[in-house]
């Protein structure tokens, strides 16, 4: 098993990070070692369409995405979280997303072996506490997900998290992140 977690929000110690940390407790608890990336602490240009990737579905800009991109490529369970900006994930977790364009050029377009799957979650919080406010960045998750070949096991979502630390009140969302984090520990599966 190779747990990698992904911090998409441009602040550390914020909310969405919260969340991802108490999944991540429960891996320590059951001693399954994981990685935690936090994108912003990488140069990662975003895709200018320049469409190398055509030749051999490698992604030809040269920056912090491929070091990123080889461990994702060898991990079995991905944990992404992020807060919601705008209806979607901030433009630093969008950049690092949109270069997979080169991996979709690969497998869809010049049909090459596609990895084992993978395990997707994703831990969310957004201040709106409108219904539809995570619409969008399910949307961006659930097709790079499929993108490289990972399936959505579990989201958790939470709604009206305004300040820096409010997560921390909400007892039951870090209780679930936690049985995420348990579950992912205890998958017998990979």
């Amino acid at each position: 098993m190779r747990v990698l977690a992904i911090c998409g929000s441009p602040r550390k110690r914020g909310n969405s990070d919260y969340l991802l940390d108490e999944a991540l407790k429960a891996l320590e608890v059951y001693r399954v070692p994981y990685e935690k990336i936090y994108i912003a602490d990488h140069a990662i240009y975003p895709c200018n369409a320049c469409y190398g990737c055509l030749k051999n579905g490698r992604c030809i800009i040269r920056d912090d995405f491929a070091k990123i991109y080889a461990k994702i490529e060898k991990c079995t369970h991905l944990l992404i979280a992020a807060p919601i900006f705008f209806y979607s994930v901030p433009a630093q977790l969008k950049a690092f997303i949109d270069r997979f364009q080169a991996l979709y050029v690969r497998y869809f377009v010049l049909r090459k072996k596609k990895p084992p799957q993978k395990k997707g979650y994703f831990f969310s919080v957004s201040a709106s506490t409108q219904r539809d406010v995570f619409t969008g960045a399910f949307k961006t998750m659930d097709f790079f997900l499929r993108c490289i070949n990972a399936r959505i096991e579990a989201k958790l979502c939470v709604r009206g998290i305004e300040e820096k630390g409010d997560i921390l009140r909400h007892t039951r969302a870090l209780k679930q992140a936690y049985r995420i984090g348990k579950r992912i520990a205890l998958d017998k599966g990979r």
